[in-house]
């Protein structure tokens, strides 16, 4: 039997992650969890500064969101801001993800 071929197979062939998210920004709104996905993807391909901007909407759009201050702590870290990453990896644990501020704290990178 042959494997089944299916469309989200060629979505890589056609966009990227990061062009599928900020088309998916375009036509929809307020959409926090596109914001942080597409931070992660710029992320990943090395654009942490824009990837802070990113984060930072999705935060704004809904500031209760742990996991989105995880990432921004690391891209931070990633870029040196040792304090406002120390700071976001203390948010991102308030409400149970503590990761980041495990490693930080482990490698005493935050007092």
């Amino acid at each position: 039997m042959a494997n089944p071929i299916h469309f989200s197979d060629y979505i890589p062939l056609v966009w990227s992650s990061v062009d599928l998210f900020r088309h998916t920004i375009r036509v929809t709104q307020n959409n926090f969890i596109v914001h942080h996905l597409l931070g992660a993807a710029l992320s990943k391909e090395g654009n942490i500064k824009e990837a802070i901007d990113q984060f930072n909407e999705a935060i704004r759009l809904k500031p209760d969101y742990a996991d989105v201050y995880n990432n921004r702590g690391f891209a931070y870290l990633l870029l040196g801001e040792r304090e406002q990453g120390c700071r976001d990896a203390q948010e991102s644990c308030a409400p149970g993800m503590c990761k980041l501020y495990q490693y930080v704290s482990d490698e005493g990178l935050c007092n």
